[in-house]
């Protein structure tokens, strides 16, 4: 995805479209930091981050009832980063983690680097199977859960709050952490409760950045977690990266506090929010089956119903200058699936629409 020429439609890419970003924004706070007067263009930043950011921070979190404070929060080289110290903290070659199946497949490399074995747990329209979740940790004793309870990447699915409350339970009873990657927070119109919220970031380290919705260029993302665990980690930072950069930090920093950031999402929440309307309408005349019809974000996760494995239409769409995103790469085993994930702003491409018709039309014959 990081490869293609500019001609490529990205339909089933983990980011939004340029042309939906603030570049003028982030233009105009770039020439007001430039202006300042300072060392942030030239020296380390602090081992913890931007100080002024992380208290910001700390406000947003309590915005969703997290009672955090500086200290607790970590600033990253956005989430990838957050989820690599999190994983050198707590895990060693041959301990065992659990992870939602359809998942993040970047997350999964990283664990396969690290020679952790991944057990796999489903993921229902409401969140992951307590069932299994249950009998594997009871069987194979994780140390860590990792998830995504909103706009689950790629299902688009949202944790219940039922559900939550027995994923925190289970934490509880057999001992393991919960890492919760909240990458595509802001995307959310109304907020539901986080593990982080409801646990108040005692056993759940809760990672994120904004990536998603500033710019994948500047690589600011953050840990929040218990005091202790943020500076066992600010040593691992400190010996794998030194520090972050200051620079981008308080770029980060001008662009929420000035107002400008909530302008700016409320009108990407409205377009988003058109765009799915568009793509479901859109999928319904091309045949595909929706897992969900998401309620906010950018992700689909959607299959023609009488093909087994997607891999063959991705390799198809790529010969015509589309990429899809084939359910297979998300699988913590690579097992084959009928799935596909969809960006929906990428989807809104005529060619992308008109693409799949044709695969319908192909499948009905």
């Amino acid at each position: 995805m990081l490869e293609p020429d500019e001609n490529t439609l990205l339909a089933g890419g983990p980011w939004l479209l340029n042309s939906w970003l603030d570049e003028a924004g982030i233009r105009q706070s770039l020439n007001v930091l430039a202006r300042k007067n300072g060392t942030h263009l030239l020296e380390y930043g602090h081992p913890f981050g931007y100080l002024p950011l992380r208290e910001h921070l700390a406000l947003m979190l309590s915005g969703l009832g997290s009672t955090t404070h500086p200290g607790q929060i970590l600033l990253t080289q956005g989430t990838s980063q957050a989820l690599e110290l999190v994983i050198r903290y707590l895990l060693k070659p041959g301990d065992a983690a659990l992870v939602d199946d359809p998942g993040y497949y970047n997350m999964f490399g990283n664990l396969r680097l690290q020679g952790v074995e991944m057990l796999a747990v489903p993921r229902n329209r409401d969140g992951p199977g307590i069932a299994v979740l249950e009998k594997l940790a009871a069987a194979r004793r994780p140390k860590v859960y990792f998830t995504q309870s909103v706009m689950q990447n790629p299902t688009g699915t949202n944790m219940s709050p039922h559900i939550a409350f027995k994923v925190l339970q289970a934490a509880e009873r057999h001992s393991f952490m919960i890492v919760e990657d909240g990458i595509f927070c802001d995307l959310q119109v109304n907020p539901t409760p986080r593990l982080a919220t409801l646990d108040q970031l005692n056993r759940v380290i809760y990672a994120r950045s904004f990536s998603k919705t500033l710019s994948g260029s500047l690589r600011v993302g953050f840990v929040a977690c218990a005091q202790g665990i943020a500076e066992e980690l600010a040593d691992i930072k400190m010996l794998t990266s030194i520090t972050t950069s200051q620079f981008t930090e308080r770029l980060i920093y001008l662009m929420l506090v000035d107002g400008h950031y909530r302008k700016y999402l409320s009108r990407l929440h409205e377009r988003l929010g058109q765009a799915r309307l568009n793509v479901v309408r859109a999928f319904e005349r091309a045949g595909l089956e929706l897992f969900v019809e998401p309620a906010d974000g950018m992700f689909a996760w959607a299959r023609y119903p009488h093909i087994e494995d997607s891999l063959g239409l991705a390799e198809a769409s790529q010969r015509e200058g589309i990429m899809l995103a084939p359910g297979a790469i998300f699988r913590p085993h690579l097992e084959r699936s009928p799935w596909m994930r969809f960006n929906v702003a990428a989807c809104e491409d005529a060619r992308v629409q008109q693409w799949l018709q044709r695969q319908a039309a192909v499948k009905n014959v």
